[in-house]
């Protein structure tokens, strides 16, 4: 009987122990799969994910608005849980702590050379001379080694969780690779199936050129030995009827007609018969396996996967602190064209310069105040419109106002629209969509009486390119202007520090916000949708983030200041992977063309390009 409960108690033992921390559940919370794990522990694994995997079947549970806490309680467990606590220590007491062969006598001991808990008598009797200690101080040695155990255990599983984000990252970088090497083995054998027919071509004409140029050289050379050979027969033809004519004859004329036909004879005798050329074609035996196979060479190379999920990639850098062409003071924005063409927001020279994406200089001019050519303004940000041409934000010290100008990529003032200073950075965008522009606007306010610190406030306008406010995005609650009115609409998400911003290619908006060292993405209307990031160093956390930028599979690119690095988050907010470029403080990123990724240094006012 005995035997049975405790199978039982084991059978329990497994349903109410937590796959996570391998104790009790505490505040079960059941996952959709039905697997429950304590709320803790959930909390630790999720940490400011919106979309996480069952530890268990790893089946993808997105988490509702509350996180963790929002997920049902397991009623049930608890419960048993509640049970089992009260029912393990009463058979333990009447059983466990008692030896088999000496009931009377407690199992105070421990003996370390058996591994096994006996009392005094089977101590002296047993386990003579043997290693003892307490069953306490045996218990606290355990506990130890298994928390050791589970320490290891937890970063094992951490790990494997690295490996497991950064599969997805490599899965895609493999597929993007397998599709460009295709498209560069069908590029080279089209272009040489096109050069070698364009040959084969060529050597045909020539041939066939010349087999007709010999047939007209052996044509004319028959003509004229025909010709020849006709005049030859006339004038033999003659004298030979001459001849004939004087055989009847007896008088002295006679005597002068075989000298003539002798002497024609002659004449006939040493012409030679032409010697016309014969075009003959041989065709040669080509080993067209071997001439393939020595144009190309495909080698396999070794992907490594790092459990630290750091992205090692080419680069190119180009820039340093000056103001002598291709040098920057603060580059604080950047954007890059279709053609690949990138365009530097460089603040301190107030101007905007252009490069390659190799980083070859190509040109620059100042971001003149329209209508004030002696006056510039500060470059903040800059962006592209659907048109080509370039919007800048940026700050008017002379005027001490802030200004939003379309120019052309030349230079030439194209619009102007003011906006009101508030002496914090603007960040910019483009929505390609709609030809809007977004500008972010930061307002400040210290604490009352008493109070420290600065209460910021931010939200993002969005703008006609007449200047017509469209919608204001942020705040305590959403504006958008309906003639006549102001209208309220949807869930709406406080902005305090809105730093940088851009657009997906839905419209979604992503948003820096670096007082709360997170991202916020909000819909093309500006309803609020999720947020990811925490203050931290760990991975998924940020500390000051800055640039955002998105690249053509939705993947979120952020530049993380405050951590001295920039960091890859798929659209829901998942953390793929860190890349490395030696930043110090990363400020802006935008996507070039071919995957590359265009970020600045506002630290060593370097521009780096990664070949992601």
């Amino acid at each position: 009987m005995a035997t049975a409960e405790q199978n039982i108690v084991e059978q329990i033992r497994e349903e109410v122990f937590c796959s996570i921390c391998l104790e009790l559940f505490r505040r079960p919370k059941a996952l959709p799969c039905q697997h429950t794990f304590c709320e803790d522990c959930l909390l630790n694994y999720a940490g400011v994910r919106q979309v996480v995997w069952c530890p268990n079947c790893r089946l993808q549970v997105r988490l509702p608005p509350q996180g963790v806490v929002g997920l049902p309680d397991n009623h049930l467990a608890a419960n048993v849980c509640q049970k089992f606590s009260q029912h393990t220590p009463q058979t333990g007491g009447s059983d466990d702590n008692y030896c088999d062969q000496h009931p009377v006598e407690a199992l105070k001991l421990y003996c370390q050379q058996c591994g096994v808990a006996c009392c005094a008598e089977c101590l002296d009797d047993q386990h003579a001379g043997h290693t003892a200690t307490t069953v306490r101080q045996a218990v606290e040695q355990k506990k130890t080694a298994l928390r050791a155990l589970v320490t290891e255990c937890k970063n094992t599983l951490d790990t494997c969780h690295s490996y497991l984000r950064q599969l997805p990252y490599v899965e895609q970088t493999l597929s993007t690779d397998t599709q460009r090497t295709q498209a560069d083995v069908t590029e080279t054998f089209d272009n040489a199936i096109q050069h070698i027919t364009q040959a084969l071509t060529a050597e045909k004409d020539r041939l066939l050129r010349d087999i007709e140029k010999n047939q007209r050289r052996n044509n004319d050379t028959l003509n004229a030995y025909g010709a020849q050979v006709q005049s030859q027969v006339t004038e033999l033809t003659s004298a030979c009827d001459a001849a004939v004519w004087a055989l009847g004859q007896c008088d002295k004329r006679f005597l002068n007609h075989e000298a003539a036909v002798s002497e024609a004879l002659d004449r006939y005798r040493e012409h030679a018969l032409p010697s016309p050329d014969r075009a003959v074609f041989q065709a040669l035996d080509v080993d067209f396996q071997s001439l393939a196979s020595a144009m190309s060479r495909m080698t396999l190379e070794p992907v490594s996967l790092q459990p630290g999920n750091v992205l090692n990639t080419g680069q190119v850098r180009f820039g340093g602190r000056g103001s002598e062409n291709g040098q920057f003071s603060w580059p604080t924005g950047v954007t890059v064209s279709k053609d690949g063409v990138i365009f530097v927001a460089d603040y301190d020279n107030e101007r905007i310069q252009s490069f390659h994406c190799q980083g070859r200089y190509l040109g620059q001019f100042q971001t003149l105040v329209p209508g004030r050519p002696s006056r510039t303004m500060k470059p903040q940000g800059v962006d592209l419109d659907a048109y080509g041409n370039l919007w800048v934000v940026g700050y008017n010290v002379t005027e001490t106002c802030d200004l939003l100008v379309q120019f052309s990529r030349t230079g030439e003032c194209l619009n102007k629209i003011p906006l009101t200073h508030t002496g914090y950075f603007r960040g910019l965008a483009v929505n390609k969509r709609t030809n809007q522009i977004l500008v972010t606007e930061t307002t400040a306010t210290n604490q009352p009486s008493g109070g420290t610190g600065v209460t910021f406030r931010g939200e993002i306008k969005v703008l006609k390119p007449d200047g017509t406010l469209v919608r204001v995005i942020g705040g305590s609650q959403q504006k958008t202007w309906l003639q006549p009115f102001w209208t309220k609409s949807g869930p709406q998400e406080d902005i305090k520090y809105p730093r940088y911003v851009t657009v997906d290619c839905h419209g979604n908006i992503i948003v820096s916000d670096t007082v709360d060292h997170c991202i916020k993405i909000f819909s093309e209307t500006g309803e609020f949708q999720f947020k990811f990031g925490e203050d931290g160093k760990g991975d998924g956390q940020l500390r000051y983030p800055r640039g955002v930028c998105v690249d053509v599979s939705g993947n979120i690119v952020v530049a993380d200041e405050g951590n001295q690095r920039v960091e890859v988050f798929n659209r829901h907010g998942l953390l793929l992977h860190h890349v490395t470029g030696g930043m110090k403080k990363p400020s802006a990123v935008a996507m070039a063309t071919e995957g590359r990724l265009v970020m600045t240094d506002v630290d060593t006012n370097m521009v780096t390009v990664l070949t992601t």
